[in-house]
């Protein structure tokens, strides 16, 4: 198989994990257990304490424990009991709603499969939840990156003597300028609180502003050489 081929289907794989992150994540983004900040991934285990097979994938509870320089230490808690890998359970977030996840377990226990961050909110949730999101955020600045720059190279190209001069200059001013700057200061004017929404918008707005002028002049060269070629004189 040769290296395009796999990085090809990588990129597929991660792609597919990222579609069905909202069956796949076993928490909800802010789904918080601040008890449990920073904690390890939890342990899926398939036998008991004698080592006999049980029937089922089970974890045991996380509890946290005071350490001399402040910090938590966690350790299993055995008077927790096992917390069973069920098949789509049904489980509640943090706020009250529903979930029904590929796999999870019945709380106190939680499926902590990379860990917590700081607030306690698992990080595999949050990992997939977020991909999702800037897969969202990419193919929405790309689309709107092509058509722009499609549309912008065809009036450089081929439009109106003076709407190919206002295009071109647009085009190699956008081009430029400092864009690290420019993003500096555009986040320093944003609230730092956004709606997700909001925030999503304002990205795709910034990958669209600095990305379609060059793209628009490979559309405008390709133009140009199409529109002088021999065949279309026939």
């Amino acid at each position: 198989m040769s290296i395009g081929r796999a990085a090809a289907g990588a990129l597929a794989a991660v792609v597919a994990l990222l579609v069905a992150a909202p069956a796949l994540a076993p928490y909800a983004a802010d789904d918080a257990a601040r008890e449990l900040a920073y904690a390890p991934p939890t342990p899926i285990r398939l036998a008991d304490d004698a080592g006999r097979c049980c029937a089922a994938p089970w974890v045991a509870a996380w509890v946290a424990t005071d350490t001399a320089d402040g910090t938590f230490a966690y350790r299993v808690a055995p008077e927790a009991g096992r917390g069973a890998l069920q098949w789509r359970p049904e489980l509640a977030d943090a706020m009250g709603q529903p979930r029904r996840p590929l796999v999870g377990v019945q709380p106190p226990h939680r499926l902590l499969v990379l860990g917590a961050d700081g607030y306690g909110r698992d990080v595999l949730s949050r990992l997939l939840l977020g991909g999702r999101v800037s897969l969202l955020t990419g193919l929405a600045a790309t689309a709107l990156v092509l058509s722009i720059a499609t549309a912008m190279g065809l009036l450089m190209a081929l439009g109106p003597r003076m709407a190919r001069r206002t295009a071109t200059a647009l085009a190699d001013v956008m081009q430029v300028l400092p864009w690290i700057y420019l993003l500096l200061a555009f986040r320093a004017l944003l609230p730092l609180a956004l709606p997700p929404a909001w925030a999503m918008a304002a990205i795709v707005g910034v990958l669209v502003a600095a990305g379609w002028a060059s793209s628009a002049r490979v559309v405008a060269g390709e133009a140009r050489t199409l529109a002088a070629a021999a065949f279309l004189d026939a």
